[in-house]
């Protein structure tokens, strides 16, 4: 990824949050449960401040599903809604602690650029008037003399 580039985990949706419960349906209940309150509960603890909107990013709900069928809660239950929002939030925290880190170590690329000279500045003034006029730029050929 570009370190001047910022993008957008996308927010995961009803049918992500489904999917998750599918996923951990396969592991053992502490409890029996209804389904269709389940789904409620899990949705809530998926919200954020606003009730009904679901903040956490689909990428985080993926990882922490596979995190905890792969064991990283400590026990073999499924999660409770909790436990679910608590991973989702580490991953997040783990991921955008990677991205901060990998942000400060790429170089940049434009500082160590040295400055246009006049010709260039001209030649890129005139790129820019031929695109806003609707002219075909040819690569290799150039604008027309001015």
């Amino acid at each position: 990824m570009s370190s001047n580039t910022a993008k957008t985990e996308r927010v995961a949706t009803e049918q992500d949050l489904l999917s998750a419960l599918m996923v951990l349906g396969s592991l053992p209940r502490r409890t029996d449960g209804h389904a269709e309150f389940d789904l409620d509960v899990f949705r809530v603890a998926l919200e954020g401040q606003v009730a009904g909107f679901i903040v956490v990013a689909a990428c985080d709900l993926a990882s922490a599903i596979r995190r905890i069928v792969q064991g990283a809660l400590g026990h073999a239950f499924h999660p409770s809604p909790s436990e679910l929002r608590i991973w989702c939030d580490k991953v997040r925290d783990e991921r955008l602690t990677e991205l901060a880190r990998h942000r400060r170590h790429q170089p940049d690329r434009l500082a160590d650029r040295p400055p246009l000279t006049p010709e260039q500045r001209a030649h890129a003034r005139r790129l820019m008037d031929m695109f806003k006029a609707g002219i075909p730029i040819v690569p290799g050929v150039g604008p027309p003399p001015v």
